[in-house]
C-alpha cells in the first residue's frame, strides 16, 4: 500500500523540512489548505508521485517544482 499523508482541510501553512525523512512517501494532499509556502526537501524523496495542492490560492509555485516533475512526481494545482 502507498505511503500516504492526507493531511487536507487542516489549516496548515507550510510542512516542516522534517518531511525529507519520510522516504517511502508517495503521496501528499494538501487540498484546501492555506499553504504559503512548502520545503523545496520535497525534491528529495525518491518516491514521490503525487503532491496535491489544488483548491489552494495562497501559494505561488516555487521554481523548484520543475526538478520535482521531472523526478515523475504528478502536482495537481
Amino acid at each position: 500500500m502507498p505511503a500516504r499523508a492526507a493531511l487536507r482541510n487542516n489549516r496548515l501553512a507550510t510542512l516542516p523540512d522534517s518531511i525529507r525523512l519520510m522516504r517511502e512517501l508517495r503521496q501528499i494532499d494538501l487540498r484546501g489548505d492555506p499553504v504559503t509556502t512548502l520545503p523545496e526537501s520535497l525534491i528529495t524523496l525518491p518516491r514521490l508521485e503525487k503532491l496535491d495542492l489544488r483548491w489552494i490560492s495562497t501559494l505561488d509555485p516555487p521554481r523548484w517544482f520543475s526538478e520535482l516533475e521531472a523526478t515523475g512526481c504528478v502536482i495537481y494545482l
